[in-house]
């Protein structure tokens, strides 16, 4: 159990100070500050302890935009429990139930960046972009109402030559966010507490940050690659014949290597 006078919200973070003994004078943007013997990062993509930690930290834009939604629908039978996601010419859809007549749906296709819809018009826009999909994907757009559907931009973290820095340290998104075409964005977030809250309980009095980027690099800068890739090779504008035959005969056993290989946790010690 956590005790509640360790937890203080409503702290706006603005900057920190490392002495060179390794002391951390955090400043908030109330302006008041605190000190502590290390720092960990856990403030997403946008990160401002990661622009302070390395100032030359990039996002990149996929060239992806995604419009996603939350449809009042109750699936047929057949799509029950199914997570899926159709890839048309350079466009794709997926879905994914939720729960009983709700159904989580995402459209992606090329745009320029810092685009906005006119949201008048945003799903008659987006069923004459799909409309030559299931019809199912249809229902998905006209089921959901025009103020629930959302847009952002696809980006990712430029991949970062360290996570830490003296007693500074970043995980989840604020260290290698992902592009979300492998779904492991809050799943290596998650990975990333657990082996660093292992590391920090068998070693409390020690400075396990380098050990713990040694731990998790591998897995998390492959993800970050193939999902990267992934999106890229779904938006081909050559070659779609190809990898289409590529995908559909790939090893079954070679897929599930991959698999296990992406949700087994390895020993942390």
């Amino acid at each position: 159990k956590i005790p509640t006078d360790k937890i203080h919200l409503g702290k706006s973070f603005r900057s920190f100070e490392q002495s060179n003994s390794g002391e951390i004078k955090i400043h908030f943007e109330d302006h008041t500050t605190t000190e502590t013997d290390f720092l960990i990062g856990a403030d997403g993509i946008n990160s401002l302890v990661r622009k302070q930690l390395f100032p030359e930290s990039q996002t990149r834009y996929s060239g992806q935009t995604c419009w996603r939604g939350i449809a009042d629908l109750e699936l047929e039978d057949a799509f029950q429990h199914w997570g899926m996601e159709l890839w048309g010419d350079q466009i794709r859809f997926g879905l994914s139930k939720i729960i009983r007549g709700k159904v989580y749906w995402f459209a992606v296709a090329l745009d320029k960046p810092n685009q906005k819809d006119d949201r008048q018009f945003v799903k008659d826009k987006l069923l004459k972009m799909f409309v030559g999909f299931h019809p199912l994907v249809k229902q998905l757009i006209t089921a959901t109402p025009v103020d629930k559907i959302l847009r952002n931009d696809i980006n990712d973290l430029k991949p970062l030559k360290h996570w830490c820095q003296g007693n500074v340290c970043l995980i989840g998104d604020a260290g290698h966010a992902t592009t979300p075409n492998m779904g492991q964005g809050a799943a290596q977030a998650i990975e990333d507490a657990y082996y660093l809250s292992r590391l920090i309980a068998e070693q409390p009095d020690k400075n396990i940050f380098k050990l713990f980027e040694q731990k998790r690099r591998i897995k998390v800068d492959a993800i970050v690659s193939q999902s990267w890739t992934t999106g890229k090779m779904a938006h081909w504008k050559y070659g779609k014949r190809f990898r289409n035959f590529f995908l559909k005969n790939m090893p079954k056993k070679f897929l599930e290597r991959e698999m296990m290989k992406m949700y087994n946790l390895t020993e942390v010690y």
